[in-house]
């Protein structure tokens, strides 16, 4: 059984990973919400599209989602990231994740009785990813998607042992 939810949250990974690369461009926030939305659809593509024509399936995506909700609000990457980030992004365009970028340039001289000029070379840019607000404020949030990466690779897994093992039953 292939989901079509590990296809989306492949591309969650690689949405990531173009953030990371976006870091100071200003690509980073059109990336960002890529990731938001990619981490959420992975939930609506297994519940509206992998569900669809398969009933142990259906049977199990459902239990697994019942769990969800009966534990809320744990898992907190679920429903104060994965959900409240998404919120917060498609509905309103705000932002959770922040960016601070410091330069570092060298210094130049000039000696006005000489005419000789100088300097010091720069250091690197230094590139600081944050979250700011809610429970994972200080967090960088390329962890925090990491760990939703995580969190949905979980569950798909238990969707499809639940599944697996509803099929084997009706043999």
């Amino acid at each position: 059984m292939s989901l079509r939810a590990r296809e989306v949250l492949a591309d969650a990974v690689t949405a990531i990973d173009d953030f990371e690369a976006s870091s100071g461009t200003a690509y980073w926030r059109t990336r960002w919400i890529a990731i938001v939305a990619i981490l959420r659809a992975v939930g609506h593509v297994a519940t509206n599209l992998d569900a669809a024509g398969d009933e142990n399936l259906r049977s199990a995506i459902d239990a697994e989602f019942a769990e969800l909700r009966r534990t809320k609000p744990e898992p907190a990457i679920y429903w104060n990231f994965i959900v409240e980030e998404r919120n917060r992004v498609l509905k309103e365009m705000t932002l959770g994740a922040r960016l601070n970028i410091t330069l570092r340039p060298g210094a130049a001289w000039y000696n006005m009785k000489t005419g000789e000029t100088g300097g010091t070379e720069g250091e690197p840019t230094t590139y600081e990813h944050f979250m700011r607000g809610g429970i994972y404020d200080g967090r960088d949030p390329r962890e925090l998607c990491r760990e939703a990466v995580a969190f949905w690779n979980g569950y798909l897994d238990r969707v499809e042992q639940r599944a697996a093992s509803a099929r084997t039953v009706a043999i």
